[in-house]
Order: structure tokens, then C-alpha cells, then sequence
């Protein structure tokens, strides 16, 4: 099986202090992870938070925790779709 020549895109996944019922504390934590999407973002560091507060691995203990979880992309790909600035707009007429 060959590997993918293209890198998965980075996240940075935040996820709020909360509770898993009925005793588990999680803490707050910033990590940027790489990733298919957003959503496999935040499940792998919702696993890692499990993992330390020694959570059980149970869905719906990770649906829980999922309210709390967001995610950006930190290496975002340009929108070439995007209007040009008037900067870029100079540097073309001067070319």
C-alpha cells in the first residue's frame, strides 16, 4: 500500500473545560492536529482528553464532549475565487 504524497491539512482544535457525566473532568486545551476534517480533528483530541481524565471510550461520552469541541483550519488553502486587493491590483499593472 502506497502513502498519500499529499499532507493532511493542520486544525487546531479547542476544547472547553467541561463535564462528562457522572464524574469525569475535562480541561481546557488548545492542540492542532492534522486531520482528513474537521470533525476527525476533534474526535482524535476528544480521545487524547478521554484518555487522560480516564474516560471509557464509549460514543456517547464522545458525542458529549463534541459540543465542546471546535475547529479551524490553520493552513488555509487561498481562495482563488477571491477579489484582489489594490495592491495586488498595482503590482499586476505595473508588471
Amino acid at each position: 500500500m502506497s502513502r498519500s504524497r499529499i499532507p493532511l491539512p493542520m486544525w487546531e482544535v479547542t476544547l472547553d473545560k467541561h463535564v462528562v457525566p457522572p464524574r469525569w473532568f475535562i480541561p481546557y486545551r488548545v492542540v492542532t492536529v492534522p486531520a482528513v476534517d474537521e470533525t476527525a480533528a476533534c474526535l482524535r483530541v476528544i480521545r487524547w482528553a478521554h484518555s487522560d481524565a480516564l474516560v471509557p471510550p464509549w460514543k456517547p461520552y464522545t458525542r458529549h464532549s463534541m459540543r465542546f469541541a471546535t475547529a479551524k483550519r490553520t493552513d488555509a488553502v487561498p481562495d482563488l475565487a477571491a477579489p484582489a486587493s489594490d495592491r495586488q491590483l498595482e503590482l499586476r499593472a505595473a508588471a
